[in-house]
């Protein structure tokens, strides 16, 4: 999964462009909802140790808002990992090298609604 391809359904489902943050990460996005301004979802390449996994290879992941139940049930699938860089208990992150494209959209639907309530 691309995050082009996250980019641009973002874009046609809710009219929202990336936002790049951070100088020093220029590749990370964050996607905000407008009228609040809460995070739904930040798209970053990490190192693979810093997310526990024994490669130092760059792994693609979408940082993505949940209810907690559902961060918990998501974690017991390899394709997800606890939350870089966010509150665990409310954030998962989704190897994006390991979800399909039907998933990732389903994700940040949810992440929207919750954060849009």
């Amino acid at each position: 999964m691309e995050q082009a391809t996250i980019f641009q359904y973002v874009e046609d489902q809710y009219g929202i462009q990336p936002e790049y943050l951070w100088s020093k990460y220029p590749s990370y996005a964050v996607l905000r909802q407008p009228q609040n301004h809460k995070w739904f979802a930040i798209l970053m390449d990490v190192s693979a140790d810093k997310l526990g996994l024994l490669t130092e290879q760059f792994i693609p992941i979408m940082v993505i808002k949940l209810e907690p139940e559902t961060v918990e049930l998501l974690q017991a699938d390899p394709a997800f990992l606890p939350a870089y860089h966010m509150n665990k208990s409310h954030w998962v992150s989704a190897r994006l090298d390991k979800i399909d494209t039907k998933e990732s959209y389903q994700l940040l639907e949810r992440s929207y609604t919750l954060i849009s309530g």
